[in-house]
């Protein structure tokens, strides 16, 4: 997906997905800063995709701005239409297993 991330982002600049899956393999390769960086140039692109925000969330968390994430992650939360299975796939996301560090 690195070499075909850039790719997509650029056939279809339209589509959300492939800036997904180029932060997604850039983030396999722990080089989360990177997959940050692409997803925070279009987040105003593609207002009303939630995944962009969850991802985002998911990279704040992983380089320790944890405030960040929460605010990624509530956007996320507003953006969905399926909050309960949101919650359920954020809850098990290891990437986001700070932010929910110290609940009840």
């Amino acid at each position: 997906m690195l070499e075909v991330g850039p790719i997509l982002c650029q056939q279809q600049p339209d589509e959300f997905e492939g800036h997904i899956h180029l932060a997604t393999a850039l983030h396999a390769l722990n080089r989360t800063a990177e997959p940050r960086e692409v997803l925070l140039k279009v987040v105003d692109k593609f207002p009303r995709a939630y995944p962009i925000p969850f991802a985002l969330a998911c990279y704040a968390c992983r380089l320790g701005n944890i405030e960040e994430a929460r605010r990624w992650w509530n956007k996320a939360r507003a953006l969905t239409n399926n909050k309960d299975k949101l919650e359920e796939l954020a809850r098990t996301e290891r990437d986001l297993q700070a932010l929910w560090e110290g609940e009840s």
